[in-house]
């Protein structure tokens, strides 16, 4: 991953030997071979491959990989951008990796549930378009009575005062009828 082997064997002093272990233990391979860090891809996936490299080079052999198949599943996770065992992710590296590998289809969602939001908005926007053309028909009804009130009492009582007036009080009351019938 790095490009050369973790540790040189130039020196014959066991001392010099573990002191190149000592300090390989904490620098990752992409430290030594910037190669890695030269997209924003090569970037996140050499940081999966920094911490499986250094997870398979332990000290402890417990915390290692302890078969051949989880450093290749690990390996496969990390070129198919899922979150790596080595790696000991949180939720936000998990969500991370989820939302790369279906960007698409959240992204499909996401517009769905927007045009729906949408949606529901111009809904709502009709019912209360609609809520106050009811109240204005309902205040057009009340203006209705109010005038067919007075024109069976008021005008009909004013005409019924006038001598001989019982065609035009008939006529009155027909036309009072037929505009409460339309």
């Amino acid at each position: 991953i790095a490009g050369h082997l973790p540790v040189t064997a130039e020196t014959n002093s066991p001392q010099e030997y573990l002191e190149q272990l000592e300090s390989m233990r904490f620098r990752p391979p992409s430290d030594v071979n910037p190669a890695h860090q030269r997209g924003k891809a090569a970037k996140r996936m050499a940081k999966d491959l920094d911490a499986i490299a250094m997870k398979a080079i332990r000290y402890s052999a417990q915390d290692r990989q302890s078969t051949v198949e989880e450093l290749a599943a690990d390996i496969g996770n990390a070129l198919e951008d899922k979150p790596v065992e080595a790696r000991e992710g949180n939720l936000r590296y998990n969500l991370g990796k989820f939302f790369r590998r279906h960007r698409t289809g959240i992204f499909s969602v996401a517009a769905i549930l927007v045009v729906l939001a949408a949606g529901l908005l111009a809904v709502a926007r009709q019912g209360r378009i609609a809520r106050a053309e009811t109240l204005r028909a309902e205040a057009g009804v009340d203006d209705e009575r109010k005038l067919t009130h007075f024109l069976f009492t008021d005008y009909i009582q004013r005409l019924q005062r006038i001598p001989g007036s019982v065609d035009a009080q008939r006529r009155a009351v027909n036309q009072a009828i037929s505009y409460l019938d339309q």
